[in-house]
């Protein structure tokens, strides 16, 4: 009976240690964190029907192999996903779809990707922007290098603020900005945004960003020239009232507010103090098509060629996306002639000039009169050319010619010539 006792203890024994140990595997198993995330996609915002997918990472960014699906349910960008199985804090995202064009006012007509990396401690939101696109490839490779997942995020996005030229040690992390809510930090991300996209198409916005991320994964510097001329060349031609108006508009038809911050000081700051040279330059050549060209910066004396009939040019040759207005102010007005194109009467101001707009000839410019009716206008109605056409310097006089680059409203160059 002892010796039946003794087995029977034995067998307990073994049976608790088995069950002890299974338990304590079970308690080794990671459990899930079960909650719920939300954002908004901006480049400008995303527009809805656009995806989100949003991948499980391991706490090396190692995917798991889950991943979520999500649709962003309005124009604003905004998606959300509830109660998804996370194996860790830590998440990739990735966003594909059109979205509004805060320069053109426009939606886009092709779809662009953009990616983010974060971790989710304390966090149910997170959005997807520039920042967060630019900055993924420079943070998976510092934590290879052996920085934790919030060192490579801080050293990333402060390594991109360089870029432009700005540098906050406070400034949020880049999943926690938004382009139309204020503040310094949103001020900055819809800087560095409208800078990127300047007038580039989807195609050409895409390339850009995979260039530049490419070319700072390794050491966080800008090296390549010929892109940070990119970014100077679009930022001289950034009009950020506009950007401000169409994004305000849009979101406004929305029904929703915006609170845009001053972002047009982080762009002037840029274009002041970047060490990025700018290439996109206006050039006015001596001559013309029709004579020497009166907007050349070094003649002011024209009298010589009046007498003789001798015609002149209008001549500029513009790079890529640029744009330039010329008004011709004369210093008196006097008597009225008669302008055979527009089959009217007008003032001496426009007569003496002579400008050759004539119907149907490829010239490349474009007449307006200016604000007080009395002053003409001409603009460039495309660019990446020569924009070229003939003025005839009538009798004797002086005017002066004002020339506005790249929609600024500030005359660039100024010249009072006599003829």
């Amino acid at each position: 009976m002892k010796k039946l006792l003794r087995i029977s203890s034995v067998i307990i024994s073994v049976l608790m240690v088995f069950l002890l140990s299974n338990c304590k595997n079970e308690d080794s198993t990671p459990m899930d964190k079960v909650q719920d995330i939300k954002g908004n996609v901006q480049k400008g915002p995303f527009i809805s029907g656009s995806s989100v997918i949003v991948y499980d990472l391991q706490s090396d960014l190692t995917p798991t192999g889950k991943s979520f699906n999500a649709i962003i349910i309005n124009n604003s960008g905004t998606f959300q996903l509830k109660e998804i199985a996370l194996t860790s804090n830590y998440v990739g995202l990735r966003a594909d779809g059109f979205y509004y064009n805060e320069i053109s006012g426009k939606q886009s007509t092709s779809q662009i990707t953009l990616y983010g990396l974060a971790e989710l401690t304390g966090k149910s939101s997170v959005n997807i922007n520039l920042l967060t696109h630019l900055e993924k490839s420079r943070v998976e490779y510092l934590m290879k290098s052996g920085l934790s997942f919030s060192e490579s995020k801080s050293q990333a996005q402060s390594e991109i603020l360089k870029i432009f030229g700005f540098q906050k040690d406070d400034i949020q992390s880049s999943e926690e900005l938004n382009i139309v809510e204020s503040g310094e930090d949103n001020a900055i991300l819809l800087a560095i945004t409208s800078i990127l996209q300047g007038n580039h198409n989807e195609a050409e916005l895409t390339e850009l960003l995979s260039n530049i991320s490419e070319d700072i994964k390794e050491d966080g510097v800008l090296n390549n020239e010929s892109l940070g001329s990119e970014l100077i060349n679009q930022a001289r031609f950034l009009d950020t009232t506009a950007v401000n108006t169409n994004l305000t508009k849009r979101y406004n038809e929305l029904g929703l507010t915006s609170n845009i911050s001053d972002f047009g000081k982080y762009v002037s700051l840029f274009v002041a103090n970047t060490k990025y040279k700018f290439t996109n330059i206006i050039e006015y050549p001596e001559n013309g098509k029709t004579g020497p060209n009166v907007l050349t910066e070094n003649r002011f004396d024209y009298s010589r060629g009046t007498s003789a009939g001798i015609t002149y040019s209008v001549t500029a040759k513009l790079p890529r996306e640029a744009s330039i207005d010329v008004k011709f102010i004369a210093d008196t007005i006097r008597g009225e002639y008669y302008d055979p194109i527009r089959h009217q009467q007008i003032p001496a101001i426009y007569a003496a000039w002579g400008l050759h707009l004539i119907i149907g000839e490829d010239t490349g410019w474009k007449i307006r009169i200016g604000d007080s009716g009395l002053i003409p206008v001409i603009e460039n109605t495309e660019s990446e050319r020569i924009v070229d056409t003939q003025i005839d310097l009538f009798d004797h006089g002086s005017g002066t010619i004002e020339i506005f680059e790249n929609n600024q409203v500030i005359p660039t160059r100024t010249k009072h010539i006599e003829w």
